[in-house]
């Protein structure tokens, strides 16, 4: 029986973390120059995220292509666990940010681009069904491959014919092309990535600084060579390989340190929960004024988190996850996985 390699948990829990944060920084317009001058003990922070920010999704496409097997009731799990609760929330961010849900012009503008994955928020999960679905018909290594290059060359002229009102401003077809690249990275070469994790005979702590470093190299070609999206592409791999086996070393040191030991189980619980952290933050953002929490504090961040904390032990304790998974298992109790 195999064990489950949580390092990716951790990693999935870092990336859903980045997303939170990021909303967050973007909602109090954290970027803004006069804020940052009355917040200058967050500019080392601010500087951080926004280094880490090009990551974020595609190491949790990786992550989940990394996860992905093709196994008996394959389509029953994806349709309940992530189509499921893409048509729920879609229908729940609807009534919420369409003025007059029931107008003409509402329908074209808000509901028609949802049947192209164009959701707010959850438009992740659309493209992920269908990463999974190419995924299982596919199947053969170089298919897999052959139509990633294809998608890659014809996604700009997707995006070109789509009639402006049923695209979308936070994510195009050429994004969703390169996503597809990083979730087939993770599915076809799944034994590289396990021998990263492993590395059986290295010296983890000689390892340990020559990873950062290139880590740190990846993350400044990505900032400062940004035209190129196969360069990105590549140097976004290497900034994933690299945070693997910082990983796999940070889950060997927490075992004689306690710091470590709580943020790493920490961050291994949110990527647990990843989908429940993913859509609740978007509406603790949005009651923030009706609690007349509109002002920035750390505190309010925190409590966000703890939020959504609560909210899944109390779905756990009476066994309602009803806006998440149509069907309830003992799986699905333990923490919800993306995989």
């Amino acid at each position: 029986m195999k064990t489950r390699l949580d390092q990716f948990d951790v990693l999935r829990g870092g990336a859903i973390l980045l997303v939170v944060l990021s909303h967050w920084i973007n909602f109090y317009h954290l970027y803004d120059y006069q804020t940052q001058n009355q917040l200058f003990l967050l500019k080392p922070f601010l500087f951080l995220i926004s280094i880490l920010y090009p990551v974020r999704m595609a190491l949790l496409f990786f992550i989940s292509g990394y996860f992905c097997k093709i196994k008996n009731n394959f389509f029953e799990k994806k349709i309940s666990r992530i189509l499921y609760p893409y048509i729920i929330w879609s229908l729940i961010l609807f009534f919420i940010n369409a003025p007059n849900p029931f107008t003409h012009k509402i329908y074209w503008e808000y509901i028609m681009p949802k049947f192209w994955g164009f959701a707010p928020l959850v438009w992740y999960l659309y493209f992920l069904f269908v990463f999974y679905f190419l995924t299982y018909f596919l199947k053969k290594r170089i298919i897999l491959i052959f139509f990633a290059v294809i998608f890659i060359c014809v996604s700009p002229y997707i995006d070109s014919i789509i009639p402006p009102k049923f695209r979308a401003s936070f994510v195009s077809f050429a994004d969703i092309s390169f996503y597809y690249l990083y979730f087939i990275s993770g599915y076809l070469f799944k034994d590289l990535w396990t021998r990263l994790v492993q590395m059986n005979n290295i010296n983890k702590i000689i390892v340990l600084p020559f990873s950062v470093i290139f880590c740190v190299i990846s993350l400044f070609f990505i900032s400062n060579f940004s035209t190129s999206k196969l360069g990105i592409f590549l140097a976004i791999l290497g900034v994933i390989s690299s945070l693997i086996i910082i990983t796999s070393i940070w889950k060997e040191i927490k075992k004689n340190n306690k710091v470590f030991s709580y943020s790493y189980d920490i961050l291994c619980y949110i990527g647990n929960n990843s989908m429940k952290y993913y859509i609740l933050h978007y509406f603790f953002l949005n009651s923030v004024f009706v609690l007349g929490l509109e002002k920035f504090s750390m505190f309010n961040s925190f409590l966000c988190l703890f939020y959504i904390f609560i909210f899944i032990h109390l779905s756990i304790k009476f066994g309602s996850d009803i806006l998440f998974n149509i069907k309830l298992n003992k799986n699905t109790l333990s923490g919800y996985h993306l995989s």
